[in-house]
């Protein structure tokens, strides 16, 4: 089949091997094999291969971007975000992959609750190594790198960090307690631990933000 009878072909879709033509607009890279990052339709054109859409020009998210995303799954050494697609001066930014935040490993200290130093620790004292986030969560982060099948992000800015999450205990509303490293519950007085962004509930500034990303930064 040649590419001028494929018709359509989706985000993911492989084109062809680095071997058989150059990658172009609206494409990547993986492993020596072409994809598209796009809906649309193939064009080849002087052994460069490129996918094309009527609309908005449409990119592939890349390093250093800031991005939304929600964390879905806690593997103890990292957790996994699945990231939203971006926005930002007429340009859509795809997010074909999911994201991931790698941990530092956990230091062992005395156990949650109980005594230390000869006094008692409430079962809400901070956790000797909290996490920065937790399952649920919506975040906003920068992409520190890219491999194979994931995005590598960071949390460590005043603008990355958790932008809404809800009580894991109760589901009630979270409010920062203004120590700007937790939360407390509206409705049952938790208390738990996270990165928090500086636009933490703040839906506006955290538009602006990715409407206005840093590319190479």
């Amino acid at each position: 089949m040649s590419f001028d009878d494929r018709g359509l072909v989706l985000p993911g879709e492989r084109l062809a091997t680095e071997e058989e033509f150059i990658s172009s607009a609206n494409t990547y890279i993986e492993n020596g094999q072409i994809y598209s990052a796009i809906a649309g339709i193939v064009t080849v054109n002087e052994g460069k291969i490129s996918v094309h859409n009527q609309n908005k020009e449409i990119k592939k998210l890349r390093r250093n971007m800031l991005v939304l995303g929600t964390v879905t799954d806690d593997m103890r050494a990292v957790l996994f975000v699945k990231l939203d697609n971006v926005i930002s001066e007429g340009k859509e930014y795809k997010a074909l992959k999911d994201g991931k935040i790698l941990l530092p490993k956990e230091r062992h200290g005395p156990e949650r609750g109980g005594f230390r130093g000869g006094q008692h620790r409430p079962m809400h004292d901070k956790p000797h190594t909290p996490k920065p986030c937790g399952v649920g969560d919506v975040i906003l982060a920068r992409i520190l790198g890219e491999e194979d099948d994931t995005y590598a992000l960071k949390v460590d800015e005043p603008e990355t960090g958790v932008v809404y999450a809800v009580c894991e205990v109760c589901g009630g509303e979270l409010l920062e307690n203004g120590r700007g490293d937790s939360f407390q519950c509206k409705s049952c007085k938790h208390v738990e631990y996270r990165k928090i962004s500086n636009f933490y509930n703040k839906p506006k500034e955290i538009e602006d933000a990715l409407t206005h990303i840093e590319v190479g930064r």
